[in-house]
């Protein structure tokens, strides 16, 4: 599940076929902005059929890119919403 989510980042931050820094900051590295982070989400309820309305708790784990990606698996798995 994690490598899927790391191929949804990298599509919503425009990496063609590579996967991101697991220890970049999505922000800085990738100038990863509210399109982006928006994009992203879309991709995971999409694709785990979820609702995740926790966009400000999200912010909270973007410090690193696998950082942000083990919260939204956390999400993914408990269902939260």
């Amino acid at each position: 599940m994690k490598e899927k989510i790391m191929f949804l980042l990298a599509d919503s931050i425009g990496l063609d076929g590579s996967l991101p820094d697991a220890d970049a900051d999505p922000v800085k590295k990738y100038e990863m902005d509210s399109v982006m982070i928006l994009d992203f989400v879309i991709r995971i309820e999409d694709e785990y059929g979820i609702d995740f309305q926790n966009f400000s708790e999200l912010s909270n784990h973007m410090s690193t890119v696998e950082e942000m990606v083990d919260y939204m698996m956390g999400m993914i798995e408990g269902g939260s919403h």
